[in-house]
């Protein structure tokens, strides 16, 4: 029975994280700019362009990608986007595991869809494109902590190893640490308290945790060894986060902020797990695995709409450019030129044709009164759209300018 229940909401979990791609024929797996960054940057290391980069994940994921492409003919876009999705799907295989490890696995099943779905800051973090820093404080975290705790209750070197490798892993493969160092000189503000609990956290995660320490609190709960390590170790994480989030001491509170909030799920997903081993009655285990499954249907059902920059009437467009000559593109200010870029036959240059307008912004960059807008300050030339071929479909105009 028990590993029936176990096959059978891991198979619902894949689903929920599988299907939308799948129905939906996705080219490009979110609604954020960093995607097509990383694309572009996969692009010019296909050509044999080096970088002295910082973001050491870009190589390991872009030369296996790029010797795949070249042996089997796969597509890097079409890779990367499932390495994006199966990363998301890796943050609640990881923090089950270590629930499970350290609790029980009823109490890991139940850290699924709390960890996935009860809070959106994981599928918020996701969409933005931000797949390196979800995956070291989605995946690389919880592994680690659970070789940790391995480590200190075991005090074998089969665990030691595997830690010493993600701690590394997770300094490496995301820029986070040179954020914390001051070399990237985007400044934004400390992230406010209030702003933190209902927008990062949420508001149903946090009545959870809440609920959850005043059990513990009421009942008197002694934790076990395993449980107090990995409680302890997550509290000085949550504590040198928060000073980075909520304090100017970093060039970028936000992003600091979304891995606090992704470090207190994890927690709470401790937490929980703690009161359910206590309770350890079936009718009370499913009256908490109805709840968390119920205050997660909202963000289910958000996630399986279509959720990618990339729409329909981008690839009507995008078929259109690629048929048509020159090796250079321009584009308005409502288009991230590196999305496009992923998928023409041409490179943008500023001022060439075709030039590509749009009626709506494609991602948060592409707004102007975004913190991070893509086009700042530089002029981009306007053509006449008389003669435009025009692309339209749900509220969204494309114009497709190729002669003055």
């Amino acid at each position: 029975m028990k590993n029936k229940i176990i096959i059978t909401i891991l198979i619902l979990y894949t689903l929920v994280i599988m299907l939308p791609p799948i129905i939906y024929g996705y080219v490009y797996p979110n609604n954020g700019d960093d995607t097509a960054v990383h694309l572009h940057t996969f692009k010019l290391m296909q050509n044999g362009q080096i970088f002295n980069n910082f973001y050491y994940g870009q190589y390991l994921i872009s030369y296996p990608m790029i010797w795949l492409n070249n042996l089997f003919g796969w597509s890097i876009n079409t890779q990367f986007m499932w390495f994006n999705f199966i990363s998301l799907w890796l943050v609640g295989i990881s923090i089950c595991l270590l629930i499970t490890k350290i609790i029980n696995w009823k109490a890991g099943l139940i850290s699924i869809p709390l960890s996935m779905f009860v809070s959106s800051i994981v599928l918020n973090l996701y969409d933005t494109g931000g797949i390196f820093d979800l995956l070291t404080v989605g995946v690389f975290l919880p592994l680690g902590l659970l070789c940790l705790v391995k480590a200190v209750t075991t005090k074998k070197m089969k665990w030691i190893i595997p830690t010493v490798i993600l701690v590394v892993l997770a300094i490496i493969v995301h820029s986070l640490v040179i954020f914390a160092m001051g070399y990237i000189t985007v400044k934004q503000p400390a992230t406010p308290l209030d702003e933190f609990m209902f927008v990062f956290l949420g508001v149903p995660l946090g009545m959870i945790l809440f609920c959850s320490v005043l059990y513990m609190m009421y009942r008197k709960i002694k934790l076990e060894y395993k449980e107090k390590i990995l409680f302890w170790t997550l509290c000085v994480l949550i504590g040198v986060f928060a000073v980075l989030s909520f304090t100017q001491i970093t060039h970028w509170a936000t992003r600091f902020a979304t891995d606090l909030a992704i470090i207190v799920v994890i927690f709470t997903c401790l937490f929980l797990g703690i009161v359910m081993k206590s309770l350890n009655t079936k009718k009370t285990i499913w009256i908490v695995a109805l709840i968390v499954v119920c205050l997660s249907i909202p963000v289910i059902n958000s996630y399986s709409h279509y959720n990618s920059a990339v729409k329909s009437v981008d690839l009507e467009a995008i078929e259109y450019i690629n048929s048509l000559n020159g090796d250079y593109f321009s584009c308005s200010s409502e288009i991230q030129p590196y999305i496009y870029q992923a998928f023409l036959n041409k490179t943008y240059s500023d001022g060439s044709l075709p030039y590509i307008k749009r009626s709506k912004p494609m991602t948060s960059q592409t707004i102007p009164d975004s913190v991070d807008y893509w086009w700042g300050n530089r002029t981009i030339p306007e053509y006449s759209l008389d003669k435009a071929k025009i692309f339209k479909k749900d509220e969204i105009t494309i114009w497709v300018v190729n002669e003055n």
